[in-house]
């Protein structure tokens, strides 16, 4: 695919789908972090409750209430503690952590696509500055040397001109063309190399492009 022909069309929305990209994953993180944190508290408040042996201290071990009741309580209590701190490992460390380093493998990723494309830009249009700059000039002296001859011609019809003035102006036109010459492969010099640069862009331009679907797809992922 030719970015130009094919893609250029589709660059400007998936930027702004990579920039609201980074917005949904700070989302997502601050959800998880918020139930992680949440979590934590109740987990946290658990192991208050199982470490605090002196809540039953008072009850007799032989009482129905302590064998029956109290101590199957805690045991459930050690139990549900248990599963929380696991589910809460596994939410940190399965989930929260791989947000976070997609979230920065992302947004460099942006950052990447974003100094890659200013600096094709840039390269593109210092290279078509250039370009139009010596086109302006060899057209000028097209010009010139289109005006030199016309004026020879006008001179050769006119008796009124001497064949000394007519010389210099032959002169003149020996002058433009090789000025014309030399500014004919100056411009085609620098066409080669701006068509050139084109391609180059093209190139760069569409495999940037396929980057920034790649790094949308990988988000997309999670």
């Amino acid at each position: 695919l030719s970015f130009d022909r094919h893609l250029r069309h589709a660059f400007a929305p998936l930027s702004v789908r990579l920039e609201s990209g980074i917005k949904s994953l700070d989302g997502i993180i601050e959800l998880l972090r918020l139930r992680i944190e949440a979590e934590a508290q109740y987990a946290s408040s658990l192991e208050r409750i199982i470490s605090n042996e002196s809540l039953i201290s008072y009850v007799n071990i032989t009482e129905s209430l302590r064998r029956d009741g109290l101590d199957a309580l805690y045991t459930d209590l050690k139990n549900e503690y248990q599963q929380h701190i696991e589910y809460l490992n596994s939410l940190n460390e399965d989930i929260y952590l791989p947000c976070i380093s997609m979230r920065e493998s992302y947004a460099s990723q942006n950052r990447l696509f974003a100094n890659n494309t200013k600096q094709n830009i840039k390269s593109l249009r210092q290279q078509q500055n250039q370009f139009y700059k010596i086109k302006t000039k060899y057209e000028k002296v097209c010009k010139d040397a289109s005006n030199a001859r016309t004026l020879l011609l006008n001179a050769k019809l006119d008796n009124k001109i001497s064949s000394q003035q007519i010389l210099k102006l032959g002169a003149k036109v020996n002058s433009t063309l090789k000025t014309q010459q030399i500014w004919k492969e100056k411009y085609d010099q620098q066409q080669l190399i701006w068509n050139k640069q084109q391609i180059k862009f093209d190139d760069e331009m569409t495999n940037i492009l396929q980057g920034m679907q790649t790094n949308e797809q990988n988000r997309m992922k999670i």
